[in-house]
């Protein structure tokens, strides 16, 4: 699990670890793995008991009310609706007050738990893999980046706090930290300078991409896919327009 502090040009980060050599395999580890899907499912589940499922049914009830004072149609395809920790609920939040409380109500509570604690360990990973991606294995990236294990709360002093202290202490001192940060000692660098990789400009998206892969990324993604078709509506909204008001003249 992951938590960064930024320090002058310092990165501490909160690692489930307690590796010497770092490499993918060995950043993919199950028995961290493990240690942060559980947490990630108490997380959930900590939420749940204090109060998420009955926050999402008072603002879906003051949504429905907006919309039905302002006589507009449903729209659970956009904004809030489609978040982590909402949609997943949705089949749930439309049901009736007398049907949640049936045996379909329960059953449809219990998959959106569920599928709320899949898709937070799913984001979980997305993330692991960006900073070691982005950070770790890029050799053109400058901040040093620093493991601390936190794998085991009740050591959080000897092995979070009292190491974070000494590299914030070195760095403040313009001294090199005792512990390597893990650009150092990580395997398998990625060589590439993103500093000489050629920029691409998206006018629908109105959003800089360096370097092919992630231009690629980006015109294959879903947001690039819904802001093509909200231009799209648009343009078609337009001539629409522009044909009524020649009729008209």
């Amino acid at each position: 699990m992951w938590h960064t502090w930024p320090t002058s040009r310092t990165l501490l980060t909160l690692l489930a670890s307690t590796h010497e050599t770092w490499n993918r395999e060995k950043f993919q580890n199950p028995t961290l793995e493990k240690v942060l899907e559980e947490r990630l499912d108490n997380r959930v589940d900590g939420m749940v008991e204090t109060g998420l499922v009955q926050e999402l049914l008072d603002f879906h009830r003051r949504y429905n009310e907006q919309r039905f004072n302002s006589n507009t149609a449903a729209d659970y395809t956009t904004g809030i609706f489609q978040s982590i920790g909402f949609k997943e609920f949705h089949d749930y939040l439309v049901l009736s007050e007398e049907e949640r409380q049936e045996k379909k109500g329960e059953e449809l509570l219990k998959k959106g738990i569920d599928d709320l604690k899949l898709v937070t360990k799913r984001y979980a990973k997305k993330q692991e893999k960006w900073i070691m991606n982005r950070l770790i294995r890029r050799s053109d990236r400058q901040v040093p980046i620093y493991a601390l294990d936190c794998t085991d709360l009740s050591q959080w002093n000897a092995r979070v706090y009292d190491p974070a202290i000494a590299i914030i202490e070195a760095v403040l001192r313009g001294e090199k930290p005792e512990q390597k940060p893990l650009n150092e000692i990580v395997q398998d660098k990625k060589w590439t300078d993103s500093s000489n990789e050629e920029t691409h400009f998206c006018e629908v998206c109105d959003k800089i991409c360096v370097g092919e892969f992630q231009w690629t990324n980006h015109l294959n993604g879903s947001k690039h896919y819904r802001a093509l078709k909200r231009k799209k509506r648009l343009e078609q909204k337009e001539q629409q327009n522009n044909v009524e008001q020649n009729h008209q003249i």
